[in-house]
């Protein structure tokens, strides 16, 4: 449509159609214009209000294709918030966190209030909507393994991985490796964040890489120490192998307790300490740990073949000869040994079977060089104990018992001790729990009251975390873990009050971001509507103080001659939206009364002459970059004349319809108050209210009159600086205060609710 030439005028959602090829369609162009087109329908407001760009509210004549992205914006806005964008609305990033920030900023860029900061046209803004997207399609775009243990658009590790990945650092300090039986301990850390074995193996991984990239010094040590102990292993693992093609005996024999020389082990120590923050001893035991714990190698070619050499040197004829005796005298004592052993055995199984004093000492006197002596003198001393004991252990379970109980009388807030005695005051505060759930009176202890003690207070811990949790507050949460600080749900509450303490940190942090940025876009509204309001007045030579026959006081004369050099100056006089953006900015501490008249468009009252050039001109200056100041009082007639030699701008005689005065005497009414600004016609240089509704300040110092006054159009620096001049009347005064002659000196620290003022930018002096 841009690209034709043509401004649509009206696009809302009800004008966006989808064909059934799921094709995007803009319909409707009743009301479409060429632009500057004298044919075009003309009117105020053309369009669908909700969706109408300010201009085209305020005029359907003028409006170009920046009107249509203004309305395509707010259809924007809506889709990502389901709200419209009015008053002081939010950024739609605040409803839609995860929608990127470029994106968030060309829709708010898109219905700004000056069309000249919008896109121009549908091109402009398809070329920004793509380039949004694209840079967050490369935000997002991270290689495989990090986004499985990483955030979104980041490279930490997810926080429900820290616990997990904090684990394997710690043992990696310790060993510089995972050994598989530390995997183990790993699991439970691992289930908590559903990772499985396979996946916890590939997260060790993952994590051991990670440190071994680190750049600072301490995890420098960490990634040398994980190198080293590689280097250790692989070591290892070379003897090892070269130790089974070996048939050395000897050197199978030194490798059961050592499989590195020497001179290898101090070469790897000497490399670990130039390269590791591990001490000597430290990389000492490692060693000799990891050399313990290879398996004991023994191939059985080595150790049979030398004995059968050595026996094949023997004669055969002698060798058979000591076998058979040997086997004789084997068998002999064999079985007398069967014999005594099958009585023994026959003994201590009876003695055993009936596990009596009687028993086991009949066995020691029979067979006093049995095999199971000493097994029947330890269950005897065992019988004898536990006669002596069972008094013991009853009395050592029952101080148990009341220990348990007092603990649960203690977390349900009696105030007794823990001693494990049942002394008053336990008996006591049993009593009076017992009177309480209805139940016998005893004051002794026993297993059913401990269980009723532990059910009650599980009944009291969840019946106040379901209230905790309807209400779900840090300061409910709080209030359970005071009460029940041992209740089963005080970790639950220790979380939830961590996770909303963040999660109101976080609003609170985007409440700031968008209040900051609703303040930048009100100042720079508010100083766009200020430049916009001034009316640049032209060089001139004009007559200044009162002419003769206008009834002239002593403060308005002599007359002399002023040379005025061009200078801007404000249609209106400053109102309180303009002072309150000052105020919101944080560089105007002042927020005046507006006496209940209302703030707005009206002019700003109750501020002095040190408010305005000590606070708002200096923070006007700073964020235009211009050099606003108060007029000068020869400034200020010049304007106030407009070139008129009557005493006021539109002649001799006072006007009730032309300006805001007299409600003192009642002349244009009683209502107590000021107008708001462009209330009545302005003057022929375009300025409004510089007769009546409030007095404007001067930077000029007092003097009785004009003598020795500047001719160029300065202000006069000498005189009465602790009172300054204002000019214009109010909308309290007479009408003979409002001439444009007319000269006031009031105090440059008082505040009233007839005083205002308007600034000028001086573009010569």
């Amino acid at each position: 449509v841009h690209e034709h030439g043509l401004v649509h005028r009206d696009i809302k959602p009800e004008n966006i159609l989808i064909n059934n090829q799921k094709q995007l369609q803009l319909s409707d162009f009743g009301i479409a214009k060429l632009p500057l087109s004298e044919h075009s329908q003309t009117g105020f407001g053309m369009g669908s209000k909700n969706y109408l760009s300010p201009e085209q509210q305020e005029s359907a004549k003028h409006v170009e294709a920046s009107s249509d992205i203004y309305s395509l914006g707010v259809i924007a806005y809506r889709m990502f918030t389901g709200q419209l964008p009015v008053a002081r609305f939010q950024d739609p990033i605040s409803f839609a966190p995860d929608m990127p920030q470029a994106l968030n900023d060309l829709i708010i860029r898109a219905i700004s209030q000056i069309p000249s900061q919008r896109p121009c046209d549908g091109a402009q803004f398809l070329q920004l909507l793509n380039q949004a997207t694209k840079e967050n399609s490369q935000q997002q775009h991270t290689e495989e393994g990090t986004t499985i243990w990483a955030t979104q658009n980041t490279t930490s590790i997810k926080a429900e991985l820290e616990p997990l990945e904090n684990k394997i650092i710690a043992l990696l300090k310790q060993c510089g490796e995972i050994k598989p039986s530390e995997v183990i301990l790993l699991q439970p850390l691992a289930d908590i964040a559903y990772i499985d074995e396979p996946a916890l193996q590939e997260f060790i991984t993952h994590v051991t890489q990670r440190q071994q990239k680190k750049s600072n010094d301490s995890d420098n040590k960490l990634a040398s120490f994980i190198l080293w102990v590689n280097s250790v292993n692989k070591h290892i693992n070379d003897h090892i192998n070269s130790s089974i093609d070996s048939s050395d005996n000897a050197h199978i024999k030194h490798k059961q307790k050592q499989f590195l020389p020497d001179a290898l082990v101090d070469s790897l120590i000497t490399a670990g300490l130039s390269t590791t923050d591990k001490t000597a001893e430290q990389l000492t035991a490692l060693i000799k740990e990891k050399q313990q714990n290879v398996p004991l190698i023994k191939p059985i070619k080595v150790i049979i073949h030398p004995l059968f050499n050595q026996i094949k040197k023997r004669a055969l004829p002698l060798l058979l000869l000591l076998i058979f005796i040997g086997l004789t005298l084997l068998y002999g004592q064999y079985h007398t040994q069967k014999n005594t052993r099958s009585i023994d055995t026959a003994t201590w199984e009876q003695a055993k079977s009936n596990n009596t004093a009687t028993a086991y000492l009949l066995y020691l006197e029979s067979k006093p060089e049995g095999s199971y002596v000493a097994l029947a003198k330890q269950a005897l001393t065992q019988l004898v104990q536990q006669k002596d004991n069972s008094k013991i252990n009853t009395a050592i379970a029952q101080e148990k018992l009341i220990n348990a109980i007092q603990h649960q009388l203690i977390k349900q807030g009696y105030q007794i001790s823990q001693t494990g005695k049942l002394d008053q005051r336990t008996k006591q505060a049993i009593k009076i729990f017992e009177k309480s759930q209805d139940i016998l009176i005893t004051g002794n202890v026993d297993k059913l009251l401990l269980k009723i003690l532990t059910q009650t207070y599980q009944e009291k811990d969840e019946k106040h975390w379901l209230a905790a949790q309807n209400q779900h507050t840090v300061d409910i949460y709080q209030q359970y873990k005071k009460a029940f600080p041992q209740g089963q749900h005080f970790m639950q509450a220790s979380r939830l009050i961590k996770q909303l303490t963040i999660e109101k940190s976080n609003k609170e942090k985007q409440k700031q971001q968008a209040q900051a940025k609703q303040r930048k876009q009100l100042i720079e509204i508010t100083t766009d509507e200020l430049l916009n309001n001034m009316i640049t007045l032209p060089a001139a030579n004009f007559i200044m103080g009162c002419t003769q026959g206008n009834k002239c006081n002593d403060k308005e004369v002599p007359q002399h001659k002023v040379s005025i050099s061009t200078f801007d100056i404000m249609a209106t006089e400053v109102t309180f939206a303009q002072w309150d953006t000052c105020v919101t900015s944080g560089a105007c501490s002042l927020r005046p009364d507006d006496q209940s008249w209302g703030r707005g468009n009206r002019p700003v009252i109750e501020i002095s002459y040190h408010d305005i050039i000590n606070e708002f001109i200096p923070w006007l200056n700073k964020v235009t970059g211009k050099k606003f100041a108060l007029p000068s009082e020869a400034q200020w007639e010049y304007a106030a004349k407009a070139n008129s030699k009557t005493r006021y701008a539109w002649g001799n005689a006072p006007d009730c319809q032309k300006a805001r005065y007299g409600q003192f005497s009642g002349l244009c009414g009683n209502e107590r108050k000021t107008s708001q600004v462009k209330s009545f016609r302005p003057n022929a240089f375009g300025l409004y209210d510089m007769h009546g509704n409030v007095w404007e300040w001067t930077q000029d110092c007092w003097n009785e009159n004009y003598t020795a006054s500047p001719t160029d159009g300065s202000a006069r620096k000498t005189g009465d600086c602790n009172a300054g001049i204002i000019r214009g009347g109010s909308w309290l005064n007479e009408a003979n205060l409002l001439g444009s002659t007319f000269r006031s000196g009031y105090n440059r620290q008082s505040k009233a609710n007839v005083n205002g003022f308007r600034l000028v930018i001086n573009t010569t002096l």
